[in-house]
C-alpha cells in the first residue's frame, strides 16, 4: 500500500488487506443484500420517530410521510436489486438503521460502538458504554454520553444561547457512524 511518500507490507495485517479490498471494491458492504430479512426484522416504532423528524424538518411537506414503510426503504435505496443474482432485499445499511438488535447481531456480530470517557484513569477510563444497537438510538445514545460528560460552555449568537458542544459532536457522531466500515471487527471509538 501506498502511504504518502513510502510503500507500507500489509501482508501480515489482515485489517489493512481488509480495508484495502472495501476501498478498491467497486461496491460498498453497507450495500450488501440480504434476501432472507423480512420486515419483521426491523423495527416499525424507527420508521414513526423518521416520520415525526422529517414532519418537523419539513413542516409536513415531505414526500416520506405519504408513503408506507416499504415505499420509505426503497426510496432511500435501502431496499435493492443486486444486478448480479437477481436477489432483491434489505441491504446491510437498512439494517443497521432499522433492524431490531438481533437482526444486527446476525448481520454483523462484530458491530458496537464504544463511548470511552478517559479524563483521570488514563490507562483505563472513567465511564465507558458499548452499544450494539440500530445507529438511529445508537446516535442518541452517544450524544447523551457527550451531555452527560460534557460542560456546555455559555455562548451568545445574537440575542440566543447556542449549544456549541451539540452543534459539534452532532457531526462527529454522525460522522463515526456513517463512515464506519461495519463489516470489519473494529469497533467504532
Amino acid at each position: 500500500v501506498r502511504n504518502h511518500d513510502a510503500d507500507m507490507n500489509i501482508t501480515d495485517n489482515q485489517n489493512l488487506v481488509h480495508q484495502l479490498y472495501n476501498q478498491k471494491s467497486s461496491s460498498y458492504s453497507e450495500n450488501k443484500i440480504f434476501a432472507a430479512v423480512t420486515m419483521d426484522d426491523l423495527r416499525a416504532d424507527l420508521f414513526e420517530r423518521v416520520r415525526n423528524i422529517v414532519r418537523i424538518r419539513s413542516n409536513g411537506s415531505h414526500p416520506w410521510l405519504t408513503m408506507d414503510n416499504m415505499q420509505i426503504l426503497q426510496n432511500m435505496g435501502l431496499y435493492q436489486k443486486d444486478l448480479n443474482t437477481g436477489d432483491t432485499g434489505f441491504t446491510l445499511a437498512c439494517i443497521l438503521l432499522f433492524g431490531k438488535d438481533e437482526t444486527i447481531h446476525s448481520a454483523v456480530p462484530a458491530y458496537k460502538v464504544d463511548l470511552v470517557k478517559r479524563v483521570v484513569n488514563k490507562d483505563r477510563y472513567d465511564d465507558r458504554e458499548v452499544l450494539s444497537t440500530n445507529l438511529i438510538e445508537t446516535y442518541d445514545k452517544a450524544m447523551a454520553f457527550i451531555e452527560k460528560h460534557l460542560p456546555s460552555p455559555f455562548y451568545l449568537e445574537k440575542d440566543e444561547r447556542i449549544d456549541l458542544r451539540t452543534i459539534i459532536f452532532r457531526e462527529i457522531i454522525a460522522n463515526a457512524i456513517v463512515h464506519k466500515e461495519y463489516s470489519g471487527a473494529e469497533p467504532t471509538r
